[in-house]
């Protein structure tokens, strides 16, 4: 099992590793980033279903050039069913790609698609591991990732959260080289 969960840590390593900033290219339109990604949550809170699937379009390009946000958002568009249709698999690879390159919000999504298992496999040492991580910084949902790591901590046994602390240990410490 250590082996499994070393892995899991050099894989997270390589994604956080090879993420370019969301900086690195503007889309296509000639956008700045920053620009496509707020007119993406404009039109996705519009209610317009014609609105919502330009907002996907946009945050597309956005994600394409590497915006954490910007995957989030399509995370929660594909969770909702926001113009696109629902899928709780796609949104999961939007939030976990999200994740992986620090963004909080993200990190307590993916920390609760692994506790329901929607979208991907329950993993409760996974689900510990991302509510941890989600706690790192300051954020909207911070007091929520508290709640359901300790909510989780509960299901687990005592050898089981000492994985999870590890191998939550040793990816703040990655993450803390890679800011």
């Amino acid at each position: 099992m250590q082996v499994k969960y070393g892995v899991l840590a050099a894989a997270l390593l390589a994604a956080i590793a090879t993420t370019a900033p969301a900086e690195e290219q503007a889309a296509e339109k000639g956008d700045t980033l920053e620009a496509m990604i707020s007119q993406g949550r404009e039109l996705l809170s519009s209610g317009n279903q014609e609105q919502m699937q330009q907002a996907v379009s946009e945050l597309q390009l956005a994600a394409k050039a590497h915006s954490a946000e910007a995957k989030r958002l399509l995370g929660e568009a594909y969770s909702k069913g926001l113009g696109v249709e629902k899928n709780l698999s796609r949104a999961f690879e939007h939030y976990a790609d999200a994740a992986r390159q620090l963004d909080p919000v993200a990190q307590y999504e993916v920390a609760k698609a692994y506790f329901t298992g929607q979208g991907t496999d329950a993993n409760m040492i996974s689900a510990y591991m991302w509510a941890t991580l989600s706690q790192l910084k300051e954020s909207s949902v911070k007091e929520q990732a508290v709640k359901l790591r300790d909510d989780i901590s509960k299901l687990l046994t005592p050898e089981q959260i000492e994985k999870a602390r590890m191998l939550s240990d040793q990816l703040q410490q990655i993450y803390l080289k890679t800011q």
